[in-house]
């Protein structure tokens, strides 16, 4: 989950980064002239404005070990309840197979 969330989050930056590059007419990195537009303005915004994406790693951590804990939890009352349920299945053969033994 932790690492799902990481690679989505590198994958949108790259798209943006990608999006905002493609105003870098020169290729050198710098945007001046006539490659300062809206569009290009909007775009560097996006790259440059977005905390969810800084603090990612921390709140993909969270969040990992909160699913985590939710699957591990539903996994566990899951098992135990089957567990139960063989062991009253069981005990009611063991039973019925005692009664008819005894009963010839």
């Amino acid at each position: 989950m932790y690492f799902f969330i990481l690679v989505s989050v590198f994958a949108y930056e790259y798209y943006l980064d990608v999006q905002l590059n493609q105003f870098d007419l020169d290729g050198d990195g710098i945007f001046t002239g006539q490659e300062n537009t809206l569009e290009q303005a909007k775009a560097m915004a996006a790259v440059t404005n977005d905390t969810g994406r800084t603090f990612a790693p921390i709140t993909g951590a969270i969040y990992s070990v909160l699913y985590f804990l939710v699957v591990f939890i539903v996994w566990w009352v899951s098992s135990t309840i089957r567990n139960l349920f063989t062991k009253a299945t069981n005990q009611a053969l063991k039973e019925d197979a005692d009664n008819k033994g005894s009963a010839s």
